[in-house]
């Protein structure tokens, strides 16, 4: 049976945070399994541009793909807007000035200064950050033709151990 995986993998998951890498959510812990369980895996889109190869950021607000009607930096001001737009509704500021509740309140405030914190690094890392490439490799090239070289999170191989354990 042959099996279309729709998503590469991301770190999707503490993305943001430097030098730490977890677990892929994506193609390399579903498509590992399968590959053992005897399916044949193959990526979307395999033959589309690479343009962001760091894959830490590769989560919902970046664009790691190119595509020809949809530039980086449009991707980039949609998400911007729409996270104003959701933080400057009404009703959430109302939420934030007078909630009834001083810890609520105090513990919303707090978060919406460090998101205004993140709001503009992200703005400053987007213009001043590294840049996305013109040209670069396609997704099958850049995660390889096939996923059964690729070490991937539910890989139990791995951490067998080396003598069994003797059970009384």
């Amino acid at each position: 049976m042959d099996v279309l995986l729709l998503n590469p993998p991301h770190t999707a998951i503490g993305s943001r945070m430097p030098r730490e890498h977890l677990p892929p959510l994506g193609l390399l812990s579903v498509g590992g399994p399968l590959l053992d369980a005897g399916f044949a895996v193959r990526l979307l889109d395999a033959d589309r541009e690479v343009i962001q190869t760091d894959t830490r950021r590769w989560d919902y607000k970046h664009q790691v793909l190119a595509v020809r009607q949809v530039p980086a930096w449009r991707v980039f001001l949609w998400f911007k807007l729409i996270e104003l737009g959701m933080q400057a509704r009404p009703k959430a500021l109302w939420r934030v000035l007078f909630h009834r509740d001083a810890e609520v309140r105090h513990a919303m405030r707090w978060y919406t200064r460090i998101g205004r914190r993140v709001w503009f690094h992200e703005v400053a890392e987007f213009f001043l950050g590294p840049r996305l490439l013109r040209r670069g490799p396609t997704l099958k090239a850049f995660l390889g033709a096939s996923l059964a070289e690729r070490e991937y999170v539910l890989d139990v191989r791995k951490h067998a151990r080396a003598e069994p354990v003797e059970v009384r």
